[in-house]
């Protein structure tokens, strides 16, 4: 059964065309994907991010508590401050990819609704005496605000209003009279924000954010914006079965020098090794068809990977996608075969990401 967000009827009303995305019916579109594309990369676009659960965590230990599970290095965050991290197993491998967001009560715990159930199930698991509570905002709403003037647009509806400043901070605010949490966060490769509302409120904010010039954007043009800037999805591109090394988000997820947390060992062990066997790669192909999930990756017809996510990038011109490649297949310009159908599609295999903003 899938979950209807509460801006569904608002979504129809604009016209959308709805898909199945983690279980929720989200637009898919709402008129062409590619202007939607292009009012992200050029102006600003409004996204449904309800795939997204939200969680309250609170009680005296939830720092302490926190810092021994996930990834990265909890007690650094100051207040208004987030970051991205990782749920291990103890063998090291990623049971979920959070933003944890530390605030003045609680901090707020943002993950793919595809996979809390498992991770809270973990999570809970190892609450033994510790004061420490997980409260899903069932009653709550996850949207975006997306692209280069982003940051006019909420300057304009909240004149005076001092913003997030910086990636991953987060703020509480009133935005057209209804509580908000905002959050400076990009996951298009364009400076944006997430914005955190009642539910009961998210469709008059949602109106409030398009009449001041948002452009409605679907999930077609969200998978291709992601995909030029090199942004893997849980779920999608990585799963269960993959290290933080091999999703390639080490970078971002992981801290190196903080204690000890669980699935700690194996992550050490792969980073004084050097290298994972596998890894999300980058991949641009010059003509159809678009490569699905699954599609085997082949080099000198030895298969090396699979592909994991495609699409038509607007902005390259070209097809583009993430597969998780072998390590001897992984050096940039090396051209590899895409099995589709029984028929193969020239690949070459790219630095990621597709896409970076100009800057300055």
């Amino acid at each position: 059964m899938t979950h209807r967000s509460s801006l569904y009827e608002l979504h129809r009303s604009l016209g959308a065309t709805f898909q199945e995305v983690r279980g929720w019916d989200l637009p898919g579109r709402y008129q062409d994907p590619i202007q939607e594309h292009r009012a992200i990369r050029e102006s600003v676009g409004l996204l449904d991010l309800s795939f997204r659960a939200l969680y309250h965590v609170t009680g005296t230990e939830r720092t302490r508590f926190l810092n021994g599970l996930l990834t990265n290095d909890i007690n650094k965050l100051e207040e208004g401050q987030g970051c991205y991290t990782c749920l291990l197993t103890p063998q090291g491998k990623i049971l979920a990819d959070p933003e944890v967001y530390a605030l003045r009560d609680y901090h707020l715990l943002e993950l793919d609704a595809h996979c809390k159930e498992q991770a809270l199930d973990h999570l809970n698991k190892y609450i033994i005496a510790d004061d420490v509570a997980f409260e899903e905002l069932e009653d709550h709403t996850l949207m975006a605000l997306q692209g280069p003037a982003a940051t006019t647009l909420l300057q304009r509806l909240l004149p005076g209003t001092a913003l997030p400043l910086g990636e991953q901070r987060c703020i509480e605010l009133t935005l057209d009279d209804h509580p908000c949490r905002v959050i400076q966060a990009s996951i298009t490769g364009e400076e944006g924000y997430k914005i955190v509302t009642p539910r009961e409120r998210a469709a008059n904010v949602w109106q409030a954010l398009q009449a001041a010039g948002a452009t409605p954007v679907g999930m077609a043009a969200l998978n291709a914006l992601r995909l030029e800037a090199g942004i893997p999805w849980f779920g999608v591109d990585f799963d269960e079965g993959n290290f933080p090394q091999e999703a390639g988000i080490e970078d971002r997820a992981l801290n190196f020098t903080k204690g000890c947390y669980i699935g700690q060992e194996f992550v050490i062990r792969i980073a004084h090794r050097g290298h994972v066997n596998r890894r999300t790669s980058g991949l641009t192909m010059q003509h159809e068809p678009i490569p699905r999930s699954g599609d085997r990756i082949l080099r000198e017809e030895k298969e090396v990977g699979r592909i994991t996510s495609a699409a038509l990038s607007p902005t390259l011109g070209k097809i583009i996608g993430l597969g998780m490649l072998r390590r001897e297949s992984q050096e940039p310009g090396t051209v590899v075969q895409i099995e589709r159908n029984g028929e193969s599609v020239p690949a070459e295999v790219t630095p990621l990401p597709f896409y970076r903003r100009a800057t300055g």
